[in-house]
């Protein structure tokens, strides 16, 4: 075994290998020859997309417009703009609140606001916050849908075939 790690561990992989090797660990995917774990609960939870994610879009800088215009960028991608105004919170960066069950849709709407930082908040009920804070870069950039063709990087997120690994599930070693 310790011939074929380090065969593994010499394997050179293409510029394409390395990125679809990269999208499937940043979509949470499966690499090859892992285990799904329960697929069945995972089948019943539809994925997260723009056209699902309900936002609010709050203002909690001196910049006046910086949730509308915020609001309109994530708005021409899709997601659902449920309020846009000033926050009754102080925060120090930007900020998405959410409830666990949002978890999905928070982590898309971070993948299009990447200066924001996930907070989980039992309170939200089922909301979803995105709170502009102080030093907001304005970047708002196409969400990352995951587990599809991504067409900016022309590219799936499936590990390629050919890929070798090791993981801690492989007990060869022990």
């Amino acid at each position: 075994t310790t011939g074929a790690l380090n065969q593994a561990c010499d394997e050179t992989t293409n510029a394409d290998s390395s990125k679809q090797l990269f999208n499937a660990i940043i979509d949470n995917a499966p690499l090859p020859g892992e285990a799904t774990g329960d697929t069945n609960a995972a089948a019943n939870v539809p994925a997260a997309t723009p056209q699902s994610t309900k936002i609010q879009v709050l203002n909690a800088t001196n910049e006046g417009n910086a949730a509308s215009q915020t609001a309109t960028s994530l708005q021409q991608q899709g997601f659902q703009i449920s309020s846009i105004g000033p926050a009754t919170v102080d925060v120090s960066t930007t900020v998405i609140k959410y409830s666990a069950p949002q978890l999905a849709q928070a982590q898309l709407l971070g993948s299009a606001v990447p200066s924001a930082t996930l907070q989980a908040d039992p309170t939200m009920d089922g909301a979803i916050q995105l709170i502009i804070g102080p030093g907001f870069d304005h970047k708002v950039q196409t969400a990352h849908t995951g587990g599809a063709t991504n067409a900016a990087n022309g590219g799936t997120s499936e590990a390629p075939a050919q890929l070798s690994f090791v993981n801690a599930a492989n007990t060869a070693c022990a």
